[in-house]
């Protein structure tokens, strides 16, 4: 795992012109950098695959194999990222989050609202993994 204090995030989803936004808005903000990008589902399992990233954007409704389906596999290989699920629908958010997702972020929203929710997210799961540890200890 990475030392380099920003946060690593893969942006999955389908739109190009997305990838693109949420890239410049991550890059621009010293909290985070891209890890990389993926256009499906399947595409972001194989980047995981190779490199471990601290979370993930990940649109839920893609052509190929969509976000739900490949959430599980995605917390899988990342169990210690935050997992932001993405998507105009509701119900597809209230899904995700019951497969593992972290967050569920309406499309809409703004991105410093995304940003931030993520930067919570990480430093949550940090102070809960310090509990456990020292509880375990």
């Amino acid at each position: 795992m990475h030392t380099d204090p920003t946060l690593r995030v893969l942006i999955v989803d389908d739109t190009l012109v997305l990838r693109e936004l949420l890239a410049l808005t991550l890059e621009s903000d010293d909290r985070f950098s891209v890890a990389g990008w993926a256009a499906d589902g399947a595409q972001a399992i194989r980047l995981v695959e190779q490199d471990q990233t601290d979370a993930i954007i990940l649109d839920l409704q893609m052509p190929g194999m969509d976000g739900l389906t490949a959430l599980p596999r995605l917390r899988q290989l990342c169990p210690d990222a935050v997992i932001a699920a993405h998507s105009f629908d509701g119900e597809a958010l209230e899904r995700a989050m019951a497969l593992g997702a972290d967050l569920s972020v309406a499309k809409g929203s703004g991105l410093e609202e995304l940003l931030n929710a993520i930067a919570l997210g990480r430093e949550t799961r940090r102070q809960l993994q310090s509990s456990e540890k020292n509880n375990a200890a």
